[in-house]
């Protein structure tokens, strides 16, 4: 399977801020408010049917939160899935949404394809490291 276009991606970098125990968005150029300003990853409770171990949340609003995602481990190490669902005119609109850990977990990369979503697990796993592979063959993973 194909890796996807680059420039359907949107990337951002987080920084983590030990003290609060959120990741703090670094300023860019990009604008995007789908993915809010900082992030907290989460333990949840493993399911026993193979459900993730953690998910990356936003703040709270009146409504709930702004964002939240599954982590779901990749084969790569420090890589994780997940996904983005917002409703668009009543129609469920549904965004890949890929997380890179630096190995001293300072820094999250979060790698974002704006309504692109595979349903089938096993295809959006196989797109996702060819994504990460053709990242690093690029010298930009």
């Amino acid at each position: 399977m194909e890796a996807p276009v680059q420039e359907s991606v949107i990337q951002l970098r987080f920084d983590n801020d030990p003290e609060s125990g959120w990741f703090k968005r670094q300023l860019t150029r990009v604008k995007f408010a789908r993915v809010p300003a900082k992030l907290k990853v989460e333990l949840t409770r493993t399911d026993r049917f193979g459900g993730p171990s953690s998910w990356v949340t936003g703040p709270l609003r009146a409504k709930g939160n702004v964002f939240h995602s599954d982590l779901k481990e990749l084969p790569i190490d420090g890589w994780y899935i997940g996904k983005d669902s917002r409703y668009n005119d009543k129609q469920l609109v549904q965004s890949l949404v890929l997380f890179e850990f630096s190995s001293d977990r300072a820094i999250l990369f979060v790698h974002y394809f704006k309504d692109f979503y595979l349903l089938n697990i096993e295809e959006r796993t196989r797109y996702a490291v060819a994504f990460i592979q053709d990242q690093q063959q690029q010298g930009t993973a």
